[in-house]
Order: structure tokens, then sequence, then C-alpha cells
């Protein structure tokens, strides 16, 4: 069907640019979407309590972010990193448009961007910033490892392959 893997490449490039087009249109249509919440529940569970930021998955999400969510959680589902089928594409747009409206909030290039599977990770990457940022300056890297085992065991090696 196609005569090398250039020309399928080309092709799929192709169907994507087309493909792309109507994904403005799917985002006014997840705009359009009608939130199962009630306008009772929208006051939120935090309303008057304090800032308690170390609950991991449990923390309490603003109902706004779950009526933008929704129709993710629900109806369009796919790999936003799949670029090989119309789902991945579609969710890649609304991904990209999501990094684009998160720098524009705090003033960032879109590229600085960047999203982080979890605390673990998030913490590894720091170490390893804070140690190539000091690397022409000192040899070492003091972390606590009595509580986050896994920043020891992860941060060691990151740091000897700088």
């Amino acid at each position: 069907m196609f005569r090398s893997t250039r020309c399928l490449i080309s092709a799929l490039h192709r169907v994507k640019d087309r493909y792309l087009h109507t994904c403005d249109q799917h985002l006014s249509d997840v705009a359009e979407y009608e939130s199962p919440i009630t306008d009772e529940c929208k006051k939120g569970p935090t309303e008057g309590r304090c800032l308690y930021l170390d609950a991991q998955v449990t923390t309490p999400l603003d109902s706004r972010v779950l009526d933008k969510m929704m129709p993710y959680l629900t109806v369009y589902h796919g790999n936003p990193h799949s670029r090989t089928h119309m789902y991945g594409w579609k969710l890649e747009a609304a991904v990209e448009h999501a990094r684009q409206q998160i720098a524009d909030l705090i003033g960032a290039d879109k590229r600085e961007v960047i999203f982080i599977f979890g605390a673990t990770e998030c913490n590894n990457i720091a170490v390893k910033g804070v140690a190539r940022f000091y690397k022409s300056r000192k040899n070492h890297v003091t972390t606590q490892t009595v509580r986050k085992l896994h920043l020891y065991n992860k941060s060691c090696f990151l740091i000897d392959i700088i």
C-alpha cells in the first residue's frame, strides 16, 4: 500500500493535519458539556478550612476542575502520547491546550510546563536539578533518607551519571 516508511509517515501527517482542524470544534464541544455537579456541591469540601497539601491522591478536587475533566473521564478516552491514531491526536490536542493555559496563567513558555507522573519522579528531578546547578561548585549533595528511601536510591544513581 505504501512504497516506503517515508510515504506512510507522510500520509499519517496529512491525516493528522486534517483531523486536527476539527480539534477546535472538539474543544468547543467539551466546553458545552453539561456537568452532573449541582450548584449546591460547588462550594467544595475545603471552604473555610485550612489548606492541607500532603493528601496525595485524596486531595479535595475543586468542582470547576472536575467539570472540565468529566468529559475526559467519561467520554473521551485514549493515550495522548499515541500519535498513530485519532484518539491519541484528540487527547494530545487537549493536553497541549491545557499546557498553554497553564503557561499563560504563570507567564511561562508552554515548553517550560512539564507534567510529572508523581511525587517520586518530581522529587528525583528536583534533586538532579540541584546537583546540576551546584556541579561546578561542590562534589556532594546531602539528602534526608529517613522518610523518603526512594529518593536515596534513585537520586544517588542520577547524581552519579550527571
